[in-house]
């Protein structure tokens, strides 16, 4: 499938989330089965739409086929310890607190959960930042390079999703 396409938009890399989202908000009341549309071709224009919603989607859109195959970028690798050691530690903080049988015990592991959240914030700001960086290199004009900023984006993206969840689950952790 590709995904341009199907919404009828021209291959690049550039969209803007309003063109994108009205572009599909036309199509949609067109291809709806309520409209006279069919299942599948509503479900792949709503696969489209959620290819092109991000860049790392309209990357492997653009290249059309999937890029994950190569190294992985020389940034992406020199993060990989710090952002698999900070969710180590909220893994094992968040391990020892369910076992701990007491409030007691458990009052005094959450002394620990303030430096713990500022670990992840700066952690998360770090991929965010990469991501930036990442973002700003996607180019046209050298698919190879641009498979590279893929690689690298599906990693910061999926360790931005990780952190984010980690935080959230030390929130959790407190709120229990």
């Amino acid at each position: 499938m590709n995904s341009f396409e199907v919404l009828g938009l021209e291959k690049r890399l550039v969209l803007s989330e309003e063109d994108l989202k009205a572009r599909y908000d036309a199509l949609s009341k067109e291809r709806h089965p309520d409209a006279g549309g069919t299942d599948e071709g509503f479900a792949e224009l709503q696969r489209a739409f959620e290819d092109l919603k991000t860049l790392t989607g309209r990357i492997r859109a653009f290249l059309g086929e999937d890029p994950g195959r190569g190294s992985l970028p020389g940034e992406v690798m020199e993060n990989f310890g710090e952002v698999a050691g900070t969710l180590e530690r909220v893994e094992n903080f968040l391990s020892e607190r369910e076992k701990a049988r007491s409030h007691l015990t458990r009052a005094l592991l959450d002394q620990g959960v303030p430096g713990l959240k500022r670990q992840v914030e700066e952690t998360l700001e770090l991929v965010l930042s990469l991501r930036a960086n990442f973002e700003m290199r996607a180019s046209e004009e050298d698919e190879e390079a641009l498979a590279e900023v893929y690689r690298g984006l599906v990693f910061l993206d999926k360790w931005e999703g990780q952190l984010k969840g980690a935080s959230g689950r030390l929130f959790q952790a407190l709120m229990a």
